[in-house]
């Protein structure tokens, strides 16, 4: 013990101190992890709803039409739309009027002027709202006659209005169907009216080969349940691919290639910024790369202008070759013939059929999907939209007789 001027001072060193922990010092730990637990979720909850507030939305209050309006020189129609908007004050938006028919088909387009990506008639115009709440009592879009593409005869058509926000892709409302009557006409001078539909091999089939006899094509032409004119190719073995009827040129009929697809939108989700997917109600036919041509003749078929089928051939020539190159299963025993019948392919040729040809058993030779009759669509009651039906995959037609209404 040191002495300092005559006093003697007592030093304590604590080199380490260490608390032994007790039942309150657990409980206090836990308390404050739940307070801080409490604080981030008050924090995360408060974000949101000021994303919330800050979210665009919009409303339609009313849409109407209106007929025998010429713009520029050009006659057409107008589609009015009345709405309200928020938080889009300086965003760039679009406002989009679709046409169908029937109601939930979008009517094809012909010539890709007035049109979706996905090839159906469509007419729009581009907002930017100047306050953050924004009200538009009169917003008009216009559409030539010509570009409604108006299917022969006399029909109903729909039209539906959406507001999208370009920025974020998604559509903010839409608008309640409103419904005219539209009359085509087939004499049109227009290679890409509906005068050209004349010359489509309605209820017909043509089969194919090259000059090698090395490939082989079948090609159905019919109207689909959208009153559409499409083309059914098997080629070879291959799955059946659709092909859509879209312009004459000077000597041949041109197809394009497509699926049928449910139409999809994004909307605004009441939990939150992230936007929620939805379907539109709408099956659409959705184009892919796939191309064919059919000379005015019909006597000859390319596929992707490098496919050439220059010889066109029998039935019976058909299923004999079918046979040769792929045996008796396939689409050498079961070839559906434009009267619906279905015959039997034999190695020797010869067509004699194997089974009595009566009404389909599943739509009662209707020819139309019994799940969804005919629509290619259903309502799923759990996501609360229209689906693609699986049963005919969107198509409308019956799986087993495949639209022709007969079975063997």
């Amino acid at each position: 013990m040191p002495v300092v001027n005559g006093k003697l001072y007592f030093f304590r060193f604590h080199l380490f101190e260490q608390k032994i922990p007790s039942v309150n010092d657990d409980f206090e730990v836990k308390n404050n992890y739940v307070f801080i637990m409490k604080r981030i979720t008050f924090l995360c909850i408060s974000l949101l709803c000021i994303l919330a507030l800050k979210a665009q939305t919009a409303s339609v209050r009313k849409i109407w039409l209106e007929f025998d309006v010429t713009q520029n020189g050009v006659s057409g129609m107008k589609v009015h739309l009345a709405f309200d908007i928020q938080n889009m004050k300086g965003r760039n938006g679009k406002v989009i009027a679709y046409f169908d028919s029937p109601k939930g088909t979008g009517v094809k387009d012909k010539n890709g002027k007035y049109c979706t990506s996905g090839g159906t008639v469509c007419t729009s115009i581009d907002i930017c709202p100047n306050y953050d709440n924004s009200v538009y009592d009169d917003l008009d879009l216009f559409i030539p006659i010509d570009e409604l593409h108006l299917y022969p005869g006399k029909r109903n058509y729909y039209c539906r209005a959406f507001i999208q926000d370009l920025s974020s892709r998604k559509f903010l409302a839409n608008s309640e169907f409103v419904s005219f009557e539209g009359t085509g006409v087939d004499n049109q001078s227009d290679n890409n009216s509906h005068a050209a539909v004349k010359k489509f091999p309605d209820k017909q089939t043509f089969y194919y080969t090259n000059s090698q006899h090395s490939g082989l094509v079948k090609a159905q032409f019919y109207y689909d349940n959208q009153n559409e004119p499409v083309c059914l190719i098997f080629a070879g073995n291959s799955s059946p691919q659709y092909y859509w009827w879209g312009s004459n040129s000077s000597n041949a009929l041109e197809f394009y290639g497509f699926q049928y697809t449910a139409e999809t939108q994004s909307k605004a989700s009441p939990y939150g910024p992230i936007p929620m997917i939805t379907y539109t109600g709408r099956i659409i036919k959705s184009k892919n790369s796939n191309r064919i041509s059919l000379s005015s003749d019909y006597n000859k078929l390319v596929i992707n202008n490098n496919y050439v089928y220059n010889v066109r051939i029998s039935q019976q020539e058909y299923e004999g070759l079918w046979s040769q190159m792929f045996g008796n299963s396939g689409g050498g025993s079961n070839v559906v013939v434009p009267n619906g019948g279905i015959h039997n392919g034999t190695s020797g040729g010869t067509t004699t059929p194997s089974h009595q040809d009566t009404r389909c058993k599943y739509c009662h030779g209707t020819g139309n999907c019994s799940s969804c009759n005919g629509k290619g669509y259903k309502f799923n009651s759990y996501s609360g939209h229209d689906d693609t039906c699986p049963s005919c995959n969107g198509s409308g037609r019956c799986f087993n007789c495949r639209g022709t209404g007969r079975q063997r």
